[in-house]
């Protein structure tokens, strides 16, 4: 099971905040995080891929064209 820990690195020190629960001996992997991580710009909709500003299409709820439905069908490629 993987256990994950936080902690800082000073001076080639690594100091974790607590120790890890039942674990006396393990193989590790350690990631540094920028002191201060960068803000986030902008948020969008959970569900909507990035779309660089653009709005949804006005037929975005019409039904999808014939020759895809039958790809998702299987009768094409």
């Amino acid at each position: 099971m993987l256990t994950t820990v936080q902690g800082q690195y000073r001076n080639g020190i690594i100091q974790l905040e607590e120790l890890p629960p039942n674990l006396l001996e393990a193989q590790v992997i350690v990631t540094f995080f920028p002191k201060r991580m960068p803000t986030i710009q902008s948020h969008r909709p959970i569900g909507l891929a990035p779309d660089c500003g653009e709005s949804l299409a006005q037929n975005f709820n019409d039904p999808l064209p014939t020759e895809i439905l039958g790809v998702f069908n299987g009768e094409g490629t």
